[in-house]
């Protein structure tokens, strides 16, 4: 894995990046910063600050040198590093450059934003380490696919008391439908359902007859101002 910085570049950021992430200084044909991996792969990276970025879209040079990296490059990213605040131009001309942007990662390219030059050598560390072990299209972790084999009836059973999630199961496995499981719950323990305190339980819902069912006061009004 190499990190590969143009010889263009400032002298205080080659000697950042120098010193920060051990990168080599080589004339790069397009972009600022290459991610080199072992196998020969190359991200290319084309670094603007807002400033430089405003020019070059002005002049339409970033036009060329983005169509000569998507062109000669496998795999290319735009990187913008700081603040609009440093371009000096009125707002329309920035709102103007902020949706070329937004247009370039639609159509074109990834753009990354970066608050300095600190912030952008973090980025390139953390993108070279996914791109050597292999992660760096992995944008989610992987998903780890659950199955559950309860369904309405289950949640409905265990309403009755002492049935839980596994009673219900066998409940609904042990008869064809709910006028079976009534008529013949004296069955259970045969079918292998339940026995004991359990089947007690169950009978004794079953057998109870409705009742009336009182009225209760859930909001007195009669007394309101």
């Amino acid at each position: 894995m190499k990190i590969l910085i143009d010889s263009k570049e400032a002298a205080s950021t080659k000697d950042k990046f120098k010193m920060m992430l051990n990168a080599d200084i080589v004339n790069l044909p397009e972009g600022d910063i290459v991610i080199e991996n072992d196998d020969g792969k190359r991200w290319v990276i084309e670094r603007k600050t807002w400033g430089d970025a405003y020019s070059s879209w002005s002049s339409k040079r970033i036009q060329e040198q983005i169509s000569r990296m998507v062109e000669n490059c496998d795999k290319y990213i735009l990187l913008v590093e700081g603040s609009w605040s440093e371009v000096y131009a009125d707002m329309d001309s920035i709102k103007g450059l902020q949706t070329f942007f937004n247009r370039m990662c639609v159509e074109v390219c990834p753009v990354i934003y970066t608050d300095s030059l600190d912030e952008t050598i973090r980025y390139v560390r953390s993108l070279s380490l996914r791109v050597k072990d292999g992660s760096v299209n992995q944008l989610v972790r992987p998903v780890t696919v659950v199955t559950s084999t309860r369904n309405k009836h289950h949640a409905m059973l265990e309403q009755i008391p002492r049935v839980g999630r596994a009673t219900a199961k066998k409940i609904h496995t042990g008869y064809a439908d709910l006028k079976d499981f009534v008529n013949n719950w004296d069955e259970a323990e045969t079918r292998g359902v339940a026995k004991g305190a359990t089947w007690n339980a169950v009978d004794s819902f079953i057998r109870t007859k409705w009742g009336v069912t009182e009225s209760r006061v859930i909001v007195d009004r009669s007394k309101s101002q």
